[in-house]
């Protein structure tokens, strides 16, 4: 189109004249009119319409990938056997003399006709599987995004079978390659499962894998599944070069450890394996998550096989008898281990009971171990990549534990253990004392005390983001009632806002998500900004995000979009409980403003205590999570070997003046941004500027704000705990671009 007001134009006669948002009433409307289009617009115009006629189209940063990787290259000719919009063969133009592009939608090759009018390409509308059959022609590259799971006539290459469609049109076109040849293809995760008959094949006609390239969950279109680009070639590597996809500014760096056969300094750079042991991307991150977690804890390497002394599996509806010192893991999913078989709830038959040897380990050591953070990693790698996942036998058995050398250790951790269930029991015990006798509330008093629920609060104050820690802290130390009422509500609504916009930062992340939430969410509640509003924006994002946590794929899309490899954070960002605190916390606002008049003196401590309740349960919710998370603010930086290293505060705790850490990440960072990193990975989630670390303008001290709404030109900013200065305006411009887009989507 010669501008994007065309764009516009059809959409608007779409919906005047009730045609349906699709590809077929858009190449009618641009044959009617016989205007010229562009790819821009092809992109834009899928983004436009609604899910159900989206259509599939290379993203960009696969493109840009292939591109960089070719782009020295010269080709006399190309094919792409399912060629969508000739967006691949039309970003290839400069590297070949003649371009094929085959695709059966009738739809798409008119379009692509509209598109591709240089003479050098060639478009051909008919069933791929046949024209390439039929086709003469030997091609120096085959580059193609080929259809997932698509049934077709099956073909048989020397005896073997093969009916899915994307793999007869791989193996086709490999065929029609010449002898120096080069293979690109997007593959599903599947190709690399042992029982592929389509690698059998390549084998079979001397074609090897050369490299795959993961692409996230999200990126290609209309799918939450993990996929790869492979290169396909006529050489055999000893070990395959794995890395992934999801950043251009690394695109460099891969094709440089990938020409050098070299891995990168994280995973995401480079890595080299055999093609035979290689699964999927997530397993070889889990396998160097674990190996991180060994190298740093001095444990020691030893199989289950050499612990375990029996593994029993029974069928439906039979029972396990008790065994001496066995553990009970569920077959499906990362529920706990158990180490006593009253506690199993579901059939017996759920679980694999492991019998270990008394000898060499505790079952309930390993039962805690099986439920830490290292060991749900391991139980991870030993699960299948199905859905639901499930725990295989054959690999429990040919499974590595990590427990400390010394039985000492494993003594000391059951002991405390011990304690810790004890201290729970006592919790339990004095809660029942005291509501069967109010009137023992002294003595109940001095026996929680003695348990240092004080002194641990304090602790956990310092654990939080400084956002957060700084109102608590000022809770904390000050000592007049109705301060302290008025200081725990702020914390609430400060709370809900650090939670949604938590949440908005990662939707932030996968445009097409986002959209998707766009329509259900009122933008006036964001520009108007109050505490309802961002709990029910919250609420909202966290409903969606615990359906996206529970299905597989789209699980580990939703990682990616937060920035994590575990989903410790999310859990507690997305759990119900948390807004169900801050829901009645607004409630206990609103009935104490609303009622008006002078609150009482006996009033204000009855309702401090009530948001005191609160504040436990949003303590007992949270917990240690932010143990293994780190809130940051980039300094200096830069480059090296494909990592930014960077000089950051750490924005933990109650003091504004903050610990400095060295940062490695795989992408450059904002210094007037924050950022929440999940330690020991390399990859960080910017947070949207609704809230903002920064000096006072009066008084250059480092002060914590939160958005409150736009004002003007400008955007309103308040503290809950600075008192020198508690609302500042500020010029934003991010603030008001995202509210725009969020607006338009």
């Amino acid at each position: 189109m010669e501008n994007h007001r065309n764009l516009e134009d059809i959409i608007e006669i779409f919906s005047k004249e009730g045609k349906p948002r699709d590809f077929t009433s858009f190449l009618e409307e641009i044959e009617k009119d016989d205007l010229t289009i562009s790819f821009e617009d092809l992109y834009d115009f899928n983004s436009e319409i609604s899910n159900e006629h989206r259509v599939f189209i290379t993203p960009s940063v696969l493109k840009k990938f292939i591109t960089s990787y070719l782009k020295n290259k010269e080709f006399i000719q190309i094919l792409d056997p399912w060629c969508h919009f000739g967006e691949i063969l039309e970003s290839l133009s400069m590297n070949a003399e003649h371009l094929t592009g085959i695709n059966p939608n009738s739809t798409e090759i008119a379009i692509a006709k509209k598109l591709l009018v240089h003479e050098k390409f060639q478009l051909l509308h008919g069933d791929t599987i046949k024209i390439l059959d039929a086709e003469n022609k030997v091609f120096d590259l085959v580059v193609s995004t080929p259809p997932f799971k698509y049934k077709s006539t099956s073909i048989s290459y020397d005896g073997i079978i093969i009916s899915d469609y994307g793999s007869n049109i791989i193996i086709k076109s490999l065929l029609k390659l010449k002898e120096n040849g080069i293979g690109l293809f997007v593959v599903s995760s599947n190709f690399f499962n042992n029982s592929n008959k389509l690698v059998k094949i390549l084998e079979k006609t001397s074609f090897f894998i050369d490299a795959a390239f993961h692409i996230p969950p999200g990126t290609l279109p209309n799918t939450s599944i993990s996929s790869y680009l492979i290169v396909i070639g006529r050489k055999k590597y000893e070990e395959i070069f794995i890395a992934q996809l999801n950043m251009e500014a690394n695109f460099e760096t891969i094709l440089t450890n990938w020409k050098k056969r070299v891995s990168g300094k994280i995973l995401s750079l480079g890595h080299l394996t055999k093609f035979n042991t290689f699964q999927t991307y997530e397993k070889i991150e889990i396998d160097l998550e674990i190996d991180k977690f060994v190298r740093k804890s001095n444990l020691e390497t030893i199989g289950l096989n050499e612990l375990a002394l029996k593994i029993n599996q029974f069928k439906i509806d039979s029972a396990f008898k008790e065994t001496i010192n066995s553990i009970y893991i569920p077959q499906y999913g990362l529920s706990n281990v158990l180490s006593d078989l009253d506690d199993i709830k579901n059939k017996p038959s759920n679980y694999i009971e492991v019998v270990l040897d008394p000898k060499k380990v505790s079952n309930v050591y390993m039962a805690n171990w099986f439920n830490s953070q290292l060991g749900v990693l391991v139980r991870k790698s030993f699960m299948n990549g199905g859905t639901p996942q499930r725990v295989m036998t054959n690999s429990l058995l040919s499974t590595n534990l990590y427990i400390p050398p010394k039985e000492r250790v494993q003594e000391n951790a059951v002991k405390i253990q011990a304690r810790i269930d004890s201290l729970r029991t006592e919790l339990k015990s004095l809660e029942g004392r005291l509501w069967e006798n109010p009137n023992l509330h002294d003595n109940i008093s001095r026996s929680l005390r003695s348990l240092n629920r004080d002194e641990g609060m304090e602790q956990w104050i310092e654990r939080l983001p400084f956002p957060l820690a700084s109102i608590l802290w000022k809770y904390h130390a000050t000592k007049n009632q109705k301060d302290k009422k008025e200081l725990l509500l702020y914390f609430f609504e400060a709370l809900a806002q650090f939670s949604t916009v938590l949440l908005l930062s990662a939707y932030n992340n996968d445009d097409e998500l986002l959209n998707k939430e766009n329509s259900d969410l009122n933008i006036d509640k964001i520009i108007y900004s109050t505490f309802g509003s961002w709990i029910n924006i919250g609420e909202q994002l966290a409903k969606k995000t615990r359906r996206l946590m529970s299905d597989k794929n789209d699980k580990v899309r939703c990682l990616r979009m937060f920035k994590h490899k575990r989903s410790n954070l999310i859990d507690v960002f997305t759990d119900k409980k948390i807004y169900h605190v801050l829901n009645r916390t607004k409630q206990y606002r609103n009935d104490w403003k609303g009622h008006g008049g002078i609150e009482g003196m006996r009033e204000t401590p009855k309702r401090l205590e009530l948001l005191q309740s609160e504040l436990i349960k949003i303590r007992d919710i949270i917990g240690d999570v932010f143990e293994d998370y780190t809130f940051i603010k980039p300094g200096e930086g830069h480059f090296e070997d494909g990592l930014y290293k960077c000089k950051c505060s750490q924005i933990m705790g109650t003091r504004s003046t903050f610990k400095e850490r060295l940062v490695k990440v795989s992408m450059g960072l904002d210094v007037r941004e924050l950022y929440l990193i999940e330690n020991e990975n390399f990859e960080a989630l910017k947070f949207l500027p609704f809230i903002k670390l920064m000096s006072s303008p009066a008084t250059e001290e480092n002060a914590c704000y939160f958005y409150n709404r736009i004002d003007g030109d400008s955007v309103r900013m308040v503290s809950y705990y600075f008192e020198k200065e508690a609302d500042i305006n500020i010029q934003e411009d991010n603030i008001q671009k995202f509210i725009r887009d969020f607006d338009k989507g």
